[in-house]
């Protein structure tokens, strides 16, 4: 896991600055070195990794040499697929591409990444996020200095007895745990989303968005079966080995799904200068297995494969070990599975890769409205039965319900998927907090207004709201870092690009990766129809756990606060509804945002001064 925290302020303001000297006191150890720390005047950027095995802290340098800013994390050029990564340092470069080009917006356009980035000009700092928000990036001004930081447990040295929860957002919180709108659990910590830019000066703080995933979907570009066929092997391939340049000992997480495996194939394809080797996790519940495709991939691809059981019974972490986090994060529950692939032999320099985001890329759907986008896209045309033979195939319904459920959507009368999909989160046991709450005020304005992207293609630009959390939230103890290749910028602005109805060529959900990946990917995985889930596990967890949970959210905050019923909490774990309900899993969630509230409670009541902490 990467993690980061930097400081900046007005150097003329002596009050400000003795604010930043005091919290460099608290900061700076005997292991502070150029490698992990940038001090500049009035800017200071500090690498927090545990035991990092390079630097991730890329300076930037104005014309006349002097730094002006830096790169936190892992930057690209964007030149071609074929542009490899850019060894550190870099300056010259970004210098010559990004702050002659146009600062912020130069980066965005011109490099891809999974970065935070820091440019100075003149008393203004700015501070970028890559568009897959691949490293958090949260904020708050303290003093005269803000402060940025990617995981706020790992900041021992900033003064918590300054903060206070924010009880609004976790009232929010219950309804979706997802939340992207810039609150966090704490009033003073706010969260910079997805491609946007903070620009902080002495007169306050704004935010930006710079990259906006509806600019790459209207309008979509339909392409020859081949030429998209092309492509998206093209760019697969480009980001699967651009990462891979940079760990050389990977350890790929083979669920056995198509997403896994296409990275696997590419991996083996282009295999890191180290080591290259597979794990998948065996559910020990009633779900589907997994094992015999995870296996074929393994087989197909000749990586070596190490399976590991995964028992639902074993017991949930303590409140009490919730992080010091800005939020909340359902990561928190997998502590235990973290620290076992830590665990495993050779595994301590790995990183994870996974297959995360193909879903939302590729496109895994259901829904008949690519047929509205091609009758919107096209009117009739030679190939309008065609599509609508395949939507249906798609959607496993008669043309006659496709063609029902798509006049409405001509006319506009239609939530999104994802509004609809938070609306249906409701339970018995937080009702009374819903009665005000509005979804649309909870995620980015790119995921409520389509503004004139397709109804099927905006569907999928708001469905990355939960892609753009997929990603290290928490300071796991024993965790390693783990990469998404396929959560990248050409990637996404490639797959965006791609008609809903082509996406899903042939009436299959993925159609077009499927096609691609012919050859690649073993056609007992590509050509699958079932999709593999854990909703079985989540339940005998949720059995096997069930007097911690009830007994935690009974005599808990949430309770104490209103915003959970005691006496519907005790009717939902004793009569068994989270087996009868979808929304059952939930209880999970508000076990791990009542862990969170008693974890910060504890130490808002028993705060002590900073203690001093070493730089990494």
């Amino acid at each position: 896991m990467r993690a980061f925290f930097a400081m900046a302020w007005d150097g003329r303001c002596k009050e400000a600055a003795a604010s930043a000297a005091r919290l460099r006191s608290r900061i700076a150890g005997p292991d502070t070195s150029p490698e992990n720390c940038l001090r500049t005047s009035s800017f200071e950027l500090y690498e927090l990794t545990e035991t990092p095995d390079r630097t991730s802290i890329l300076p930037l340098r104005d014309e006349t040499g002097e730094v002006s800013g830096a790169i936190f994390g892992t930057l690209f050029q964007r030149a071609g697929p074929s542009c490899p990564a850019i060894p550190a340092p870099v300056s010259a470069q970004v210098r010559d591409r990004t702050l002659q080009a146009g600062g912020p917006a130069g980066l965005v356009e011109g490099y891809w990444g999974s970065y935070v980035a820091f440019m100075r000009c003149g008393d203004r700092l700015s501070v970028i996020t890559d568009p897959a928000s691949s490293i958090p990036c949260f904020y708050m001004r303290h003093q005269g200095v803000t402060l940025v930081f990617s995981h706020l447990e790992k900041c021992h040295f900033v003064e918590r007895d300054k903060l206070s929860i924010n009880h609004g957002f976790i009232r929010k919180l219950l309804f979706y745990d997802k939340i992207q709108n810039g609150e966090t659990g704490l009033n003073e910590v706010r969260e910079l989303p997805a491609g946007s830019c903070l620009d902080a000066t002495s007169g306050g703080l704004q935010t930006a968005l710079l990259w906006d995933p509806r600019t790459h979907a209207r309008p979509a570009r339909e392409r020859s079966r081949a030429d998209a066929i092309a492509g998206l092997q093209e760019t697969v391939r480009h980001v699967v080995r651009a990462h891979s340049q940079c760990h050389p000992d990977i350890l790929l997480n083979l669920s056995g799904g198509l997403d896994s495996a296409i990275v696997a194939g590419f991996l083996a394809e282009n295999p890191p200068a180290g080591r290259l080797k597979a794990i998948h996790f065996i559910m020990q519940s009633e779900d589907p297995t997994e094992q015999v495709y995870a296996r074929a991939v393994a087989s197909h691809t000749g990586i070596e494969l190490q399976e590991l059981d995964v028992a639902p019974d074993r017991p949930l972490p303590a409140p009490g070990e919730h992080p010091l986090s800005a939020r909340p994060y359902r990561q928190f529950l997998g502590q235990d599975h973290a620290s076992r692939l830590g665990q495993l032999p050779d595994a301590r320099n790995s990183t994870i890769f996974t297959g995360q985001g193909g879903d939302h890329l590729f496109l895994e759907t259901r829904s008949p409205l690519g047929f509205a986008d091609h009758l919107l896209h096209h009117g009739l045309a030679a190939d309008t039965g065609e599509v609508l033979l395949d939507t249906a195939r798609l959607a496993g319904k008669s043309i006659w319900a496709v063609l029902g459920e798509t006049l409405p959507v001509l006319s506009g009368q239609r939530e999104n998927a994802l509004m609809t999909g938070i609306r249906h989160r409701q339970t018995r046991v937080t009702e009374t907090a819903f009665s005000t709450l509005d979804p649309a005020g909870m995620v980015p304005s790119w995921a409520v207004e389509p503004d004139g992207v397709l109804p099927a293609k905006f569907n999928q630009v708001a469905s990355l709201v939960h892609m753009c959390q997929i990603r290290d939230t928490l300071d796991m103890p024993g965790g390693l870092e783990t990469v998404h290749p396929l959560i990248s910028q050409p990637l996404m602005e490639y797959c965006l690009g791609v008609p809903a109805y082509q996406l899903s060529v042939g009436g299959r959900s993925r159609g077009l990766a499927r096609d691609a990946m012919q050859g690649l990917v073993p056609d007992k995985v590509r050509l699958r129809k079932s999709k593999g889930n854990a909703s079985r596990f989540f339940i005998d967890q949720l059995a096997a756990n069930r007097e911690q949970i009830g007994e935690t959210l009974i005599t808990g905050e949430l309770v104490s606060a209103g915003l959970v019923d005691a006496a519907s909490v005790r009717a939902f774990l004793s009569r068994d509804e989270y087996v009868r309900m979808r929304s059952g899993r939930m209880m999970l969630i508000y076990y791990v945002i009542e862990a969170w509230l008693q974890r910060w409670k504890a130490e808002l009541a028993n705060t002590t001064p900073p203690r001093p902490v070493s730089s990494p």
